[in-house]
Order: structure tokens, then C-alpha cells, then sequence
């Protein structure tokens, strides 16, 4: 799997860093030397481009990617052309791009981007979800879906998932468990030790309503 990301700033090195350590070919591109500089040791391929022209594009083997992420950021009026571009003249399958508000990102939409990321609103609604909640470590899904993990409660240990009944009694999913350094499935017979950590998901007031078993 090869995967592009344009724009080499803090947003963009972090990705392209963190998908090289997980495997994945990347191939790195910015008008900026210094930062080309400073990555090209940590993905497959960094390139320089100083114009955004279909013909550059096709030179620097893009349209052979699958997956394109547009990380220029406050580089609007860039973001807008290149997305069309990717989009209609080169045909990648997928374009993500990131913005830097909704509206914005609505207009991104609209000129063919196949998702949307606004980092700094999806960080603060996730700061604001787990400071609002009772419930450590919460991730919220959708509008009233999330998921969570929390520590074995007492009264779990020793007692089996199906013991357990939590869709019946806490109307919450178990989606993991975390023993040392494995995560498990959470099968009818996994029986719950101390020290465990549980995944789980459910709607947000049923999640805090959980944190209240001892």
C-alpha cells in the first residue's frame, strides 16, 4: 500500500512518520527543502515541488497512488486546486484532505474530496467529551455513540464476559481486552481479571452510568 502526503508541516510529517513506522510507503512531498530535509530518512520517497500542474503531478508518479492526503493546511486556495486536480485530471480513488473549518471543508467536499479531517475542532471535541465525562478515555463515535476504556470495576473480576451481561444490565458492548500487553476478544468464557482493562462502547450515559459500579 502506497500512501501521498502533501504538505510536509506539523500535521503532515507526524502522519507521514506514523504510517513509515506502521509499514506503509510513503511518499512525502512539499515546496519546502527544509522539510523534504528533515523527513527523508523516515519515509520511502520525499520530493520537492515548487507548482502544482497536472503535468508535475504525473511526473512524480502520483497518479499511480491510491490515497492522497492534502495536509497544507491554512493553504486554502492550494488545497482547493490540488483536490480538483487529484480528483478529476489524475482519478485517485481517495483524497483526504485536511482543513482548517467546516466551511471550508464543505467547499473541499464540493470539489471532490472524499473526506474532510479538521484536527484542531476533532481535539478540542475530544478534550471537551472527556472533560464533560465520568468516563476515562472517551471517543465519540458519532453524535451519541463512543467508546471507552476503563480498569476491571471489583465487582467484574473473576466473573465471565457472559456472566457479566453487560448489553442486558448496562446496555454497553464489550469491545476488548487489554491484559498486560494483549488485547483480547471478550468471548463468552473470558473470564475478567484484576488489572484488566475493558473496551467499550455504547451511547455517552450509559458508558458514565457504568463508571459507578464498584
Amino acid at each position: 500500500m502506497k500512501i501521498c502526503v502533501f504538505g510536509i508541516g506539523r500535521f503532515g510529517s507526524q502522519l507521514a512518520t506514523k504510517l513509515s513506522e506502521n509499514g506503509i510507503d510513503v511518499m512525502a512531498i512539499d515546496s519546502d527543502e527544509k522539510a523534504i530535509e528533515e523527513i527523508k530518512d523516515k519515509v520511502s520517497q520525499a520530493l520537492i515541488i515548487h507548482s502544482i500542474e497536472e503535468r508535475t503531478l504525473r511526473e512524480l508518479g502520483i497518479d499511480e497512488v491510491n490515497t492522497v492526503v492534502i495536509a497544507l493546511g491554512r493553504h486554502f486556495a492550494e488545497s482547493v486546486l490540488l483536490t480538483r486536480l487529484l480528483k478529476k485530471k489524475l482519478e485517485i480513488p481517495t483524497v483526504i484532505v485536511r482543513s482548517t473549518g467546516e466551511m471550508r471543508g464543505e467547499v473541499l467536499s464540493l470539489v471532490g474530496a472524499d473526506k474532510v479531517v479538521l484536527p484542531e475542532l476533532e481535539a478540542a471535541i475530544l478534550l471537551a467529551d472527556n472533560l464533560s465525562s465520568s468516563f476515562p478515555h472517551l471517543t465519540r463515535v458519532c453524535h451519541d455513540f463512543c467508546t471507552g476504556q476503563m480498569l476491571a470495576p471489583e465487582d467484574f473480576v473473576d466473573k465471565t464476559i457472559d456472566e457479566l451481561m453487560l448489553i442486558e444490565t448496562y446496555k454497553v458492548c464489550p469491545i476488548g481486552i487489554k491484559r498486560d500487553d494483549n488485547m483480547l476478544l471478550p468471548k463468552p468464557d473470558l473470564k475478567v481479571l484484576d488489572g484488566d482493562i475493558i473496551y467499550f462502547a455504547g451511547t455517552s450515559d450509559d458508558l458514565n452510568e457504568l463508571t459507578k459500579v464498584k
